[in-house]
């Protein structure tokens, strides 16, 4: 009996001095007597240009204009990780020191996000990656990690699909094996041959190159193709894009969803015509909420929305619903609402939450100058 009494005394003191249990408390505490805002942290990156930030606050805008959630206002607080894994980990170490904050929309890079997620999951913060696509943010079922996107594997599966139902039958791969990239060529590697797809190369190169001529001849004297997988991230990979049409290749390059940008056209100019990306949205969707969604943002910032404006929009939102829906801002109540929300209604259409924080059913769609859904 008094060894038992001695473990569970030295259990007692053990948790009690746990700093993250007691911030997790303490923010569960808050949370549930909600006395003031409901304060959410936004973390967007300045190493990267996109509307993530603006989709974020238009939400934000639509759900306070709206009377809130729970009768409380929405309060972002800012940060931003200018792409850095160190200050991405700094980042998340404050956010889990201010209690006041329940949840993080944001950590568009898996890099950032993966090591980011472990303080917030030992915390109670809740976290929504709109953009993180690595499979491993989610995949230990944790309570307070969620990706609004699906991941590097699922979308492979989608790119094999939209090749074979394309009839391209030689594909060569080419990737930057320094970015995430890597592990999308390595899935669609995969399921094209399982398709039945003849994958006549696979071939890498490094981001920070700017010549690709080398590589783009090897490609051209050693292999009969008929399409080109490029699994790069911009500007490199339009530099590609651009070498290889003035080198002579024809053939329709298929890009990572990263190609989905403005900034394709702005670096590789006319040799962009005719390659082919991928995104989870449509701005031009004949659906009444994508509509609303396209002709707000115009309004506000006088330009068309890209995916990420999208992904901030929806992840705040589902954010908000799942809040409303719990009845209360503790997290861990909140988690759980979220991974039992099925076909939720966004800006980029109907997607479901499965129980490891990832999602499922969301639709993809390729681009050639005009979009189609397959």
């Amino acid at each position: 009996m008094r060894n038992t009494f001695v473990i569970l005394l030295v259990l007692l003191i053990t948790t009690s001095c746990d700093p993250y249990k007691r911030l997790s408390e303490k923010r569960a505490q808050k949370a549930s007597a909600l006395k003031g805002d409901i304060v959410i942290g936004i973390v967007d990156t300045s190493s990267a240009a996109s509307f993530l930030k603006e989709g974020i606050n238009l939400a934000i805008e639509h759900i306070n204009n709206q009377g809130g959630v729970l009768g409380k206002k929405i309060s972002p607080v800012y940060y931003d990780d200018k792409g850095d894994v160190l200050r991405g980990q700094e980042i998340a170490r404050k956010i889990s020191k201010n209690t006041d904050i329940i949840a993080v929309v944001g950590h568009i890079s898996s890099k950032i996000a993966i090591p980011a997620s472990v303080t917030y999951e030992k915390t109670g913060v809740l976290l929504i990656s709109p953009k993180a696509t690595n499979p491993e943010l989610t995949q230990y079922n944790h309570q307070y990690i969620f990706a609004n996107i699906p991941s590097d594997i699922i979308s492979a599966y989608e790119i094999a699909g939209f090749v074979k139902r394309r009839g391209y039958k030689k594909v060569a791969i080419i990737y930057d094996r320094d970015s995430y990239a890597d592990r999308l060529a390595s899935a669609f590697h995969k399921y094209a041959v399982d398709a039945g797809i003849n994958i006549v190369a696979d071939k890498s190169y490094s981001g920070w190159e700017d010549d690709f001529r080398l590589l783009i001849s090897d490609i051209m004297e050693k292999y009969e193709l008929d399409c080109i997988f490029l699994g790069g991230v911009l500007p490199s990979g339009a530099n590609m894009v651009k070498q290889m049409r003035e080198m002579g290749i024809t053939v329709p390059i298929i890009g990572s969803d990263t190609f989905d940008s403005q900034r394709l056209l702005e670096t590789a100019g006319n040799a962009a015509e005719g390659v082919i990306s991928y995104s989870v949205f449509d701005p031009s969707l004949p659906k009444t909420q994508t509509g609303n969604f396209v002709h707000a943002f115009k309004t506000k910032y006088g330009v068309m929305p890209d995916t990420e404006a999208a992904q901030g929009y929806d992840a705040m939102r589902v954010l908000a619903y799942s809040i409303q829906k719990s009845g209360t801002a503790v997290p861990v109540v909140v988690g759980s609402t979220l991974r039992l929300l099925k076909n939720w209604k966004s800006v980029t259409g109907s997607y479901s939450f499965e129980h490891s924080g990832s999602i499922s059913g969301k639709t993809f769609f390729f681009q050639n100058g005009q979009r189609w859904k397959v």
